[in-house]
């Protein structure tokens, strides 16, 4: 998501609360657009020239938390007729051994998907770091307040509006 006005951007890596933190800033009057939805570092580099001059950032989060959170994404909240949704009957660990496999034609589309992949090449520009700042998802309520400060919108309480609640034992 990006801001020209201001100058702001961030790369949205899949499973990070961007969805949230897109539709606040957007509710707080600022002109974040989606130019393309998880978009890379890299693209955004060829497409702002001024990119390299603005505040740019993204999140990182645990690799496990990320499977998790895929998996019952995927499982609760999606509806039809989205092709991600996963069957019921498909265990925790049934999706994640078919994940781990390489996708080919016959692989389901429930059982792709980009968010179990490492988060790196969202971050890199010609091979090498291009964002500003990488913070940890699991210190989002102060990163969210310095975000929020440097953007001049201190204050906002950032809601989790698109997170899948997770089933004990896993």
């Amino acid at each position: 998501m990006v801001d020209q006005i201001l100058g702001a951007a961030e790369i949205h890596v899949p499973r990070t609360g961007g969805t949230s933190r897109t539709e606040t800033l957007r509710s707080a009057g600022l002109a974040f657009k989606s130019g393309r939805w998880h978009a890379t570092a890299n693209w955004n580099s060829r497409t702002y020239p001024k990119w390299q001059e603005w505040f740019t950032w993204s999140f990182r989060r645990d690799p496990h938390e990320v499977v998790l959170s895929t998996y019952f994404y995927r499982l609760n909240k999606l509806t039809e007729p989205n092709v991600h949704i996963i069957p019921s009957g498909i265990s925790f660990n049934e999706w994640v051994s078919i994940m781990g496999t390489v996708e080919t034609k016959e692989t389901p589309a429930w059982a792709r998907g980009l968010e179990i992949r490492t988060h790196l090449p969202y971050w890199l520009v010609n091979g090498k770091p291009g964002i500003k700042v990488l913070y940890s998802f699991d210190d989002m309520e102060s990163a969210w307040n310095e975000i929020t400060d440097r953007l001049g919108v201190p204050g906002i309480e950032l809601p989790h509006t698109n997170g899948a609640a997770a089933s004990e034992g896993h």
